[in-house]
C-alpha cells in the first residue's frame, strides 16, 4: 500500500474523508475525542459528523449517550457509556503512575473511599458538593484542583463514576456506575481501534490505548493472524481493500479540502507520524507545551493549520500555511471554517499567513 492510499483509507476510516450520518458514529469510531479543552472535543465530534449542530450534542450529553471520562494516556475523552466501559475494562491492570499521587497516597484513596460512599447516596454529585461534604470530613487537607482530579481519577479507572459529558475542568458534575466485567476486553478494544485507525502496528495500539505492550501482544498477534495483513509490513487491517477501491479513495482525498480540529485522532492515533507529515512538520503540529495544532489537508498533503480566537461578534480564524492554496481552495476553506464558526453560534473573519 502506497503512501498516499494508507493516508486515503485512514482518514476515510476516522470519519474525515467521510463525515459519519450517525451522531454517536464519530465517537465510537475512534473510540473517544480526546477532550482536555471540552469545545476542541465538540469540534472534533463536529467535523466527523454530518449535519452536526450544538442541539445535537447538548442532547447526547444530557440523556448521557455521552460521557467525560479519563481513558486513553491518562487522558480526558469524550465516549459513548459502553465505550468508556470496554476502555476502564481495557485497562483494568494498568496503574496510576506513582507520580501522579503527589505524595499523599493514603489521603488521596481516603477520600476516593468518601466520595465513592456518597455515590452510592445520590447518583449524581456536582463539584461545590463535593468538595462541601469534603471539608467537612478533612479540615486539614488541601483540597485543591490537582488533588481532587487523581481521587476522581482513582475512581474513574476503577469504574465507579464518569463526568456528565458537559463537564469542565473548574465546574463539574459526577455520576454513578458499577464497574462491569468484560475477559476479552483488550481484544474487543483492539478491534475496535482497527475499525477506526486501520491499517495500524501494534506500536501504533500501545502508543493510542496506553496499555503496556506485554499485555497487548499476544492479544495482537492472534488477531493479526486471523485477519489481513500486508505483505512486509507490520500494519493489520481487519477488512480486505481492493486496488479499485484504494484508487478511488485516493482520488477522492487529493480532489478534496479537508480540516480537523486540535487533538484529532489523526494526529494522536498513531506512533509513526509519517503517513501524514514529514518530520520536520511535526515539530510544527505538535507545540512544545503539547498543543496537537488543527491540520489543514488539501489535495491530499498536509498543508497547514488553523486556530481561531474568539471575539465577542466574531471568531477570528486563521490559516497558517506551507504550502501555497489556490483562490478555489481558499474558498473551500472559508465555507468549511464557517460552518464551524456557525457550529458556536458566531459569524467568521479570515486571515492567510504563508510561513517559511
Amino acid at each position: 500500500m502506497e503512501i498516499k492510499q494508507l493516508r486515503a483509507v485512514r482518514l476515510a476510516n476516522q470519519g474525515l474523508l467521510h463525515p459519519f450520518e450517525d451522531p454517536t458514529e464519530a465517537i465510537e469510531r475512534i473510540v473517544g475525542i480526546q477532550s482536555q479543552q471540552p469545545q476542541t472535543a465538540w469540534l472534533n465530534w463536529e467535523l466527523h459528523t454530518q449535519n452536526a449542530n450544538l442541539d445535537t450534542i447538548m442532547k447526547m450529553a444530557q440523556q448521557q449517550q455521552i460521557v467525560r471520562a479519563w481513558g486513553q494516556r491518562w487522558t480526558l475523552h469524550l465516549f459513548s457509556l459502553a465505550g468508556f466501559q470496554l476502555v476502564v475494562n481495557a485497562r483494568s491492570s494498568e496503574k496510576i503512575p506513582a507520580a501522579y499521587f503527589l505524595g499523599q497516597k493514603d489521603q488521596i484513596l481516603a477520600v476516593a473511599e468518601v466520595i465513592k460512599q456518597l455515590l452510592q447516596q445520590h447518583t449524581t454529585l456536582m463539584c461545590e458538593d463535593v468538595l462541601t461534604e469534603l471539608h467537612q470530613q478533612f479540615p486539614t487537607l488541601d483540597l485543591d484542583g490537582r488533588f481532587i482530579y487523581v481521587v476522581l481519577q482513582v475512581l474513574t479507572m476503577k469504574g465507579y463514576l464518569y463526568f456528565d459529558a458537559t463537564s469542565s475542568t473548574q465546574n463539574w458534575r459526577i455520576i454513578a456506575t458499577k464497574p462491569q466485567k468484560g475477559s476479552k476486553s483488550v481484544a474487543t478494544l483492539i478491534r475496535r481501534y482497527l475499525k477506526g485507525f486501520e491499517p495500524a502496528s501494534l506500536t501504533d495500539f500501545v502508543r493510542w490505548s496506553g496499555i503496556k505492550v506485554s499485555v497487548v501482544r499476544p492479544v495482537w498477534e492472534l488477531i493479526a493472524k486471523a485477519h489481513n495483513q500486508f505483505e512486509q509490513s507490520k500494519l493489520v487491517n481487519l477488512r480486505a481493500y481492493s486496488q479499485s477501491q484504494l484508487q478511488a479513495l485516493t482520488d477522492e482525498l487529493e480532489a478534496k479540502v479537508l480540516i480537523a480540529a486540535p487533538f484529532d485522532a489523526s494526529l494522536t492515533g498513531y506512533a509513526d507520524k509519517n503517513w501524514l507529515m514529514k518530520p520536520e512538520m511535526q515539530k510544527v503540529m505538535w507545540t512544545k507545551n503539547g498543543i496537537l495544532r488543527a491540520p489543514i489537508i488539501i489535495n491530499g498533503n498536509l498543508t497547514g493549520y488553523w486556530t481561531q480566537q474568539i471575539k465577542k461578534n466574531y471568531i477570528q480564524f486563521t490559516i497558517n500555511h506551507w504550502l501555497v492554496i489556490s483562490k478555489t481552495n481558499q474558498n473551500a476553506l472559508k465555507d468549511k471554517l464557517t460552518k464551524i464558526a456557525q457550529f458556536q453560534g458566531s459569524v467568521p473573519k479570515f486571515t492567510f499567513k504563508k510561513m517559511n
